[in-house]
C-alpha cells in the first residue's frame, strides 16, 4: 500500500493515507466572539490553524490559534466555514493511510476536539485538499490519492456528517478531466468551480454533476498563462480568482470564461513577492488575501490590484502556510 512520504503542501504529487477519526462528544472549548472577517489560515507543519483579526496589518500577529494534540489536525491544508461559522479543515495526515476533514464549533479556539471528523475507509477520502460548503451545508472536498481511495475526485457528504461515513456523490473518471484537483469552491447557484493542478485547468461541473460528468466549462491553454493553479474563490461578481503556486501569481477570470482565455487581471512580477501562493481569499471590499507559502506571508493587495503591484500588506504567519479564509 501507498504511504504518504512528505507533508502536503498543495504542489506535492504524494501518494495517499488515513487518521484516526476524533470523537465529536466531548466539550468543545469555546474561545472569544471573533468579529466577521477574522483570517484563519492552516499552518501545515506545525499542524495548527492561525487565527488574525480582520483588517490585519503588516505589523500584526495571531490573536489566536487552533492546535494541540486533541484538534486532529495533521498537515492541515484547505479550509472553510459553513453558514453557522462552523469551520471545516482538510488533513493530509502525513504518515498515514487516509486523510480526514475535521470540524470545529463556532469560535472554537486552542487545544479542542473536532465538533466532528469525516474520515476512515468508507469514506473513500484518500488525500483531502480543498473544501467548500454549499447553501444546505452539504461538504464538497477534493480528493487524490490511490487505491482503495478515490482518486482525483470530487466527493460530497451530506451536512452533518462524522466518522467514516460514504460520500453521497462522487465526480470521477476519464470524462470529468479530473487530475489532482486542490482548490474548490462553489456560486450562489450550486456551480461547482475546481482548480486541477494536474491539467493546468479551472473546470466547472453543474450542480447536479454525478459520476463520471463532464466538466460544463474548462478554462485552460496558453492564453489562461494557468500552470499549477491550486486555491481558487469565486468572488460576489462571479469572477474566479486563482492561486497559481508554480507561477507566482494570481489570476482573475471573468465571470463565465471558458477556453483558451486571458485572465481579466494577473498579479504577477518582482514587486508582488507573490512566490508559491497556494490559496486565496476575499473579503466584501474586494481586497484580496493570499497565502504566500514561499515567504511564509499573507499578503493582501488592494481591490482591482492587477499587474506588477505591492501589496498593501504583508503579515507574517507561523509555519508552512497553505488554505486561507475569512469567518462570516
Amino acid at each position: 500500500m501507498l504511504r504518504r512520504i512528505a507533508l502536503g503542501l498543495s504542489i506535492l504529487f504524494s501518494a495517499a493515507g488515513l487518521g484516526a477519526c476524533s470523537s465529536s462528544s466531548a466539550p468543545i472549548s469555546i474561545g472569544p466572539n471573533f468579529v466577521p472577517l477574522s483570517v484563519y489560515v492552516t499552518n501545515s507543519t506545525q499542524n495548527a490553524i492561525s487565527i488574525f483579526g480582520p483588517n490585519p496589518t503588516s505589523a500584526s500577529v495571531p490573536i489566536n490559534q487552533i492546535g494541540g494534540s486533541n484538534t486532529g489536525l495533521n498537515g492541515p491544508q484547505y479550509l472553510a466555514f459553513d453558514a453557522t461559522k462552523h469551520l471545516y479543515v482538510t488533513n493530509f495526515n502525513p504518515g498515514t493511510t487516509f486523510g480526514q476533514i475535521t470540524e470545529y464549533a463556532p469560535q472554537a479556539t486552542g487545544n479542542v476536539l473536532p465538533f466532528a471528523a469525516i474520515g476512515g475507509s468508507g469514506s473513500s477520502v484518500g488525500d483531502p485538499r480543498g473544501v467548500a460548503l454549499n447553501s444546505t451545508g452539504n461538504i464538497y472536498v477534493t480528493n487524490v490519492g490511490a487505491p482503495p481511495v478515490q482518486a482525483s475526485s470530487i466527493l460530497v457528504f451530506p451536512a452533518g456528517s462524522s466518522g467514516a461515513v460514504p460520500p453521497i456523490n462522487v465526480i470521477a473518471g476519464a470524462v470529468t478531466g479530473l487530475n489532482f484537483p486542490t482548490g474548490i469552491d462553489l456560486d450562489s447557484t450550486g456551480i461547482i468551480y475546481v482548480a486541477n493542478t494536474g491539467n493546468a485547468t479551472l473546470e466547472t461541473f453543474s450542480a447536479t454533476a454525478t459520476g463520471n460528468a463532464a466538466p460544463a466549462t474548462a478554462i485552460g491553454g496558453p492564453l489562461t498563462t494557468l500552470v499549477s493553479p491550486a486555491g481558487l474563490e469565486v468572488d460576489g461578481t462571479g469572477r474566479i480568482l486563482v492561486a497559481d503556486t508554480a507561477a507566482s501569481a494570481v489570476d482573475i477570470f471573468a465571470s463565465g470564461a471558458s477556453g483558451n482565455v486571458a485572465p481579466v487581471a494577473r498579479i504577477a512580477g518582482a514587486a508582488t513577492t507573490l512566490s508559491g501562493p497556494s490559496d486565496v481569499a476575499v473579503d466584501s471590499a474586494g481586497n484580496i488575501y493570499v497565502t504566500n507559502t514561499g515567504t511564509g506571508k499573507i499578503l493582501v493587495f488592494a481591490p482591482g490590484a492587477n499587474g506588477n503591484v505591492a501589496p498593501t500588506q504583508s503579515i507574517t504567519a507561523p509555519g508552512t502556510l497553505v488554505g486561507i479564509a475569512l469567518s462570516p
